[in-house]
């Protein structure tokens, strides 16, 4: 027995020579984007290569469209990008959520650290679905083997063309959006100070629970969104049925609303989370901290 460079291997046990494995793969995967590939295909890429693809819930954030719920069905798993087929088309004028309903997983089992519930905000698209040529009409009509055989070499070679062109067309609109699209992300950023931020009129700055407000849309058209920004728990972010010190201050980013929902503590704290700043494919973020005293006025600052 050798190694890959040719040399043998030397047993220092009697009768037998002893392996040892040098990676174990713990980690879990993770979402890095969720884009709509055409207004019938969306793509999940992840952090690696996935085996079991998940389930998930695709909703317009307009309660008043058309297809409030859109319905979505495997399409395939290409490496580490899950691709959703859909019930029904998407439009380039809504902001559409993923929701994850079972986790994904990667080729040895792990779970990914998105979790049941998670939202995933994306744009829509009006581009039409490319449609590969259906060969087999032609192929029907052609009797002899030989001839068979080459047109089966020769629809490989135009499927093959038709992926490469369709990844490069894909390469070329997302680059084409960025350029387009970052300066505005850019704009909504610079405009995004801590006065811009405002809290509810009912939970108000001193209110016990106080809440701060979703942010609507820039006039440029770029979209805000809260994220979390600090440990999930220990006193920092809330998810139901997470675990949390009772006496710490804590976020929560209501679903529904979007809003953050603040939770005084027994002592002063301050907490930061983050602003995702997006439109089309380009994102930017801005980070904010919220200074939370035990009691009397929280104030939100730009970092």
């Amino acid at each position: 027995m050798t190694d890959k460079h040719g040399i043998k291997a030397e047993n220092t046990h009697s009768g037998y020579t002893m392996l040892y494995g040098e990676y174990k793969d713990e980690d879990k995967p993770y979402i890095l984007t969720v884009s709509a590939a055409d207004r019938m295909t969306v793509e999940i890429e992840y952090s690696e290569t996935i085996g079991y693809e998940g389930r998930y819930t695709i909703k317009n954030t307009d309660d008043y469209a058309r297809y409030r719920t859109i319905s979505n069905s495997l399409k395939k798993i290409d490496r580490n990008r899950v691709i959703l087929s859909l019930g029904q088309p998407l439009e380039s004028s809504y902001e559409y959520i993923l929701i994850i309903d079972s986790q994904a997983k990667d080729l040895v089992g792990n779970t990914s650290e998105d979790i049941r519930g998670d939202e995933f905000y994306f744009m829509g698209t009006d581009l039409a679905p490319v449609k590969v040529p259906d060969l087999d009409e032609e192929e029907d009509r052609l009797a002899a083997g030989a001839v068979k055989a080459a047109l089966e070499a020769r629809a490989g070679a135009v499927r093959n063309k038709i992926e490469k062109a369709v990844e490069a067309i894909r390469e070329v609109r997302d680059e084409i959006s960025n350029v387009k699209d970052m300066p505005d992300v850019e704009d909504a950023r610079a405009w995004l100070t801590g006065d811009k931020l405002s809290f509810s009129p009912i939970y108000a700055a001193h209110h016990k629970e106080p809440r701060i407000l979703a942010l609507k849309s820039h006039a440029n058209g770029a979209s805000y969104r809260f994220a979390e920004a600090d440990t999930v728990v220990y006193g920092r972010f809330a998810r139901p049925g997470g675990k949390k010190e009772e006496k710490a201050a804590s976020l929560e980013i209501m679903k529904g609303t979007g809003d953050i929902k603040i939770t005084r503590g027994k002592y002063d704290a301050v907490i930061t989370f983050k602003v995702k700043i997006s439109k089309g494919k380009a994102v930017a973020e801005k980070l904010f901290k919220v200074n939370i005293p035990a009691t009397g006025n929280v104030t939100v600052e730009a970092l």
